[in-house]
């Protein structure tokens, strides 16, 4: 199975929301390749998924940018 998670990033409440469900799901369930669709820089992601990914790095949506 593939998972595909599309997460806003325009701060980081989404990407500290979502991953945790991620991860969780990656945990308990048959997921060979994991698909990120977020604008998120690469380096971060790796710090909140426990593994690889496929990084489509492009935003979501048109969120308003926060700036703190």
């Amino acid at each position: 199975m593939k998972l595909y998670c599309a997460i806003s990033f325009h701060g980081y409440g989404h990407l500290a929301q979502s991953a945790p469900i991620i991860n969780t799901l990656l945990q308990r369930c048959k997921v060979k390749q994991l698909i990120i669709h977020c604008a998120a820089p690469n380096a971060l992601l790796k710090e909140w998924f426990d593994r690889e990914f496929t990084h489509l790095a492009a935003a979501t949506d048109l969120g308003t940018p926060m700036l703190n």
